[in-house]
């Protein structure tokens, strides 16, 4: 358990330096083409400039939209991404806490138990702890549904303070670990569906910016006042 949290966050850590990293070169970008826009919009000289290329107004303006849907894009990416990292923060929390509670009442059980070895393993207690956290949620839902289930086992676990609410409770905290992994699994893949969007959008406007910047540096190679507004 300890070696596969310890993997969990290697990989977010890994993966954060990585967003942090990549998110540095787009915004240099994206204020770089927002400059340029601007010059296209308003410099008269270079709007001649680009007319001579087949770069109209109506076009320019097409460029634009498609900019603002990026950067809306980019928003939403980033909301998504901060929405994930708060549900895999709940849900590590939570994690945390069932598996101390369940440790803690495992133990009781087992001594409760300890002559009697059918209810052990009903329990599913009769074996070493699992580590992996699949198998200990399996071994939880186990426990909590045998236990409450069989009077004889409960009553023997409430001869060491293991009460039929101390189950009810484990319950809860299992329905509830359950329903937060879930949840990370939805924010996970809505920011995949969002970074996916969103990279092969700036691809596409990569391509157009691109090709403008080839064009201004070529016939305004002689005017290095009006490459500065654009930021070139």
């Amino acid at each position: 358990m300890e070696n596969e949290e310890k993997t969990t966050q290697n990989k977010t850590t890994e993966e954060t330096k990585k967003t942090r990293k990549s998110n540095s070169g787009e915004k240099e970008k994206l204020m770089q083409w927002k400059l340029i826009i601007a010059a296209l919009k308003t410099d008269e000289e270079i709007k001649a400039v680009m007319l001579k290329r087949n770069f109209s107004d109506e076009k320019i303006s097409g460029i634009e939209e498609q900019y603002n849907k990026l950067i809306e894009l980019s928003s939403k990416q980033q909301s998504a991404i901060g929405e994930k990292q708060q549900a895999q923060e709940k849900f590590g929390k939570l994690k945390t806490e069932l598996i101390e509670f369940y440790k803690s009442t495992r133990t009781f059980a087992r001594l409760a138990l300890k002559e009697d070895t059918s209810n052990l393993k009903s329990l599913g207690i009769d074996e070493p702890l699992k580590t992996s956290f699949a198998a200990m949620m399996d071994k939880i839902s186990q426990f909590v549904m045998n236990a409450l289930d069989n009077e004889i086992i409960l009553t023997k676990l409430a001869e060491l303070g293991v009460t039929r609410e101390n189950i009810e409770t484990l319950s809860a905290k299992y329905n509830e670990t359950i329903t937060a992994k879930i949840e990370v699994e939805n924010e996970t893949a809505e920011s995949m569906r969002l970074t996916k969007e969103k990279i092969k959008k700036f691809a596409e406007m990569e391509k157009i910016f691109k090709t403008i910047i080839t064009i201004v540096k070529t016939d305004l190679k002689e005017r290095p006042d009006l490459l500065s507004k654009m930021g070139i």
